[in-house]
């Protein structure tokens, strides 16, 4: 069934995804990030990533014109989509729903397969929601029985506020599913150097690499390749208060990276003179700077802070 929908679906046509677009008069915002996945290869590798997860709940980041909606619907029980833009919100209501009403032109493109989708969905008890909002000011259903798997292919721009807000509400969901600049993954991971982003992402998630996605396998085209990864929520190692205080120990000490670390904590006496205590009790350089540093260090000292 997995195959007939994909090989149905229009929009991995790059020439019918221009056409519609054209006499719609849609142009694509760079704001937004809007390069949706239309090379089938990489979208059956990201199915044959999300197998595991079948029949479970699903929540999608941006669903653009709907080329991993499809299928999300298909594996998921309970799909909720959330999509900022207007028009892309209009197209994913209109496969999804029994809505027909439409002033644009997509549903002379869409309208044999919205058919077979909507059967679909029915004969299976499958339920699709579309919420046109920003994920940002998305609120989690706290009464959700199985925890949900979130999906989405997220902009550069705004890639640290959603990490921020799904390391919050981390305890309602199972896992992460994310595409990114390969770029901005290899920050999260710290490949060339940490960061307090690298630190931050350790502290909430494990992160595992998937695959690579060439620019290529996306239209628009954008001038870099993409990261598709995994992340799944740890635990976390100290309450809430002690963990924003935590967070402000790590990025004061990488508030100069070219400083040596006891250096950027100078300006408070107190606190300096304790560092340098725990920096000679545990037999450390005193020249170390932030990025040498990994999660346990860093955890290690501010818990001897709190002594």
């Amino acid at each position: 069934m997995l195959k007939k929908i994909i090989d149905n679906f229009p929009f991995y046509r790059v020439s019918i995804l221009k056409k519609m677009l054209k006499e719609d008069e849609i142009w694509f915002s760079k704001a937004k990030s809007q390069n949706f996945l239309v090379d089938k290869n990489y979208v059956m590798k990201i199915s044959e990533a999300l197998k595991f997860y079948n029949n479970n709940d699903f929540i999608e980041i941006g669903g653009g014109s709907g080329n991993i909606s499809i299928i999300l619907a298909h594996l998921s029980k309970n799909l909720t989509i959330i999509e900022l833009d207007n028009y892309f919100s209009s197209i994913l209501s209109y496969i999804f729903t029994k809505e027909n009403n439409s002033n644009y032109s997509f549903s002379e493109f869409l309208s044999d397969f919205k058919n077979e989708m909507i059967k679909y969905l029915d004969e299976n008890s499958k339920k699709v929601k579309v919420q046109n909002e920003n994920y940002l000011n998305f609120h989690f259903d706290f009464t959700i029985n199985k925890k949900p798997i979130i999906f989405g292919n997220i902009p550069y721009n705004i890639s640290t506020p959603i990490l921020t807000k799904l390391s919050k509400e981390k305890k309602i969901f199972e896992a992460v599913f994310l595409t990114t600049q390969k770029e901005y993954f290899e920050r999260l991971v710290g490949k060339t150097e940490k960061s307090f982003l690298t630190l931050f992402a350790d502290y909430h998630f494990d992160i595992l690499k998937l695959f690579d996605i060439p620019s290529t396998a996306f239209f628009p085209q954008p001038k870099v390749n993409s990261t598709f990864f995994k992340l799944t929520p740890k635990n976390s190692y100290f309450d809430l208060k002690m963990e924003n205080d935590f967070f402000s120990f790590v990025s004061k000490s990488f508030s100069n990276k070219r400083k040596k670390l006891l250096n950027n904590f100078k300006e408070d006496k107190i606190l300096y003179e304790k560092l340098i205590k725990i920096f000679s009790d545990e037999k450390i350089d005193f020249n170390i700077r932030a990025e040498e540093f990994n999660l346990n260090d860093f955890m290690k000292i501010f818990s001897r802070l709190l002594d």
